[in-house]
């Protein structure tokens, strides 16, 4: 946001004036035709892109770690620099890139940490096998970090449908916003209540 001469330096000025100029104006001002045959195709690219760098994330854990930090980490700058970038234009820019990401960034961005996790839960079963044989740890890490992973895949196919119809829909921004803050509250409270089992105390 203060260095755009650093966030040229790292991302490099094409891809900040691409990604400038995509949010200058509104995607859409309505659901014709056009929109339609777009974001479908727009949800296969997105089902692709998404799917891809969770993979990453994911597989790259049987190196003991190092590759997932990095896909994590270089992404997150990545995403970091063009949020600056696109912080510093200012509106209408701005707001045409925040409302469309706030709702479907609560399932993409958490999918994409959660295959990371898992991608570190493989990397425990290789580093600290405890009393098992490094395969029989990687096995039995391995069906923890497999059902991270299919959830992880779950929240992504949730995010390609917002993200490929829901975000681009030419609304009012701040419906957007309040729908998006929504999903974003119910992703937290499911992440942070779901899987804790109930105990009953006897009086």
């Amino acid at each position: 946001y203060s260095r755009p001469d650093l966030a040229e330096l790292i991302a490099g000025r094409e891809t900040i004036e691409h990604a400038l100029k995509s949010y200058e104006n509104e995607l859409y001002v309505e659901g014709d035709s056009r929109y339609s045959s777009e974001r479908t195709r727009m949800f296969g690219h997105y089902i692709n892109n998404n799917t891809s760098i969770a993979f990453q994330a994911f597989a790259m854990g049987v190196l003991v770690g190092i590759g997932t930090c990095y896909v994590l980490i270089s992404n997150g700058i990545i995403i970091g620099i063009l949020k600056g970038a696109i912080l510093a234009k200012g509106n209408p820019t701005a707001d045409n890139f925040f409302s469309f990401i706030i709702s479907h960034g609560s399932f993409e961005l958490t999918a994409i940490v959660i295959a990371g996790a898992g991608g570190l839960v493989l990397a425990q079963g290789i580093l600290m096998p405890g009393q098992r044989t490094r395969s029989d740890s990687l096995k039995f890490h391995g069906v923890e970090a497999l059902q991270l992973a299919l959830g992880a895949g779950g929240m992504l196919f949730v995010a390609a449908m917002l993200e490929g119809y829901f975000s681009p829909l030419p609304i009012a921004s701040s419906i957007k916003y309040v729908v998006g803050s929504m999903l974003w509250l119910l992703v937290a409270v499911y992440l942070t209540m779901s899987g804790r089992e109930r105990i009953t105390h006897e009086s």
